[in-house]
């Protein structure tokens, strides 16, 4: 388990360089960094469809259990957050805006999956994605603090590509 070659033999001494006493050094160039994952909750996401355009908000108070996350963009969202799904059923060229939130910082994602990790585009109030591929995709609204919770208004535009 870990990191391995290939062969399964060489474990992290292809990354690292060096061992120490009880541990190890990294190599020159290298760094470990830890993320503290982000679960983001999927069930109860609002379905939309090209054309829509719909009130919402992000719910308060946040979810029990609820971590920060980071999608397209090296910010932590911390607020809480509102899932949406769109179903696509041919290729289609996708914009969406989000609306109506004032001076909050609320930013716009679209993902592959219910997986922060499988982030496709965002990390603003519009995004535009070209040709994307007939399936099911998630839009996510967030917010980086709790402040910025609140309503909004939410628009899906598709065209053919």
């Amino acid at each position: 388990m870990g990191i391995e070659d290939e062969t399964e033999s060489q474990g992290t001494t292809l990354l690292f360089a060096g061992t120490a006493f009880d541990g190890f050094t990294l190599g020159n160039g290298y760094a470990v960094e830890f993320f503290s994952p982000g679960f983001l909750q999927c069930d109860g996401a609002i379905p939309l469809s090209c054309g829509d355009s719909i009130s919402s908000g992000t719910p308060s108070p946040p979810p029990p259990g609820l971590d920060a996350r980071r999608y397209c963009t090296a910010d932590e969202y911390a607020a809480s957050d509102r899932v949406f799904t769109l179903d696509l059923d041919r290729p289609l060229d996708i914009d969406a805006a989000i609306s109506g939130f004032g001076a909050r910082r609320l930013d716009l994602f679209l993902l592959g999956s219910c997986d922060q990790d499988d982030c496709l585009a965002g990390g603003a109030d519009t995004l535009h994605y070209a040709a994307i591929h007939a399936g099911t995709y998630t839009l996510v609204v967030d917010g980086l603090d709790p402040a910025d919770e609140g309503p909004f208004d939410i628009s899906v535009t598709c065209t053919d590509p």
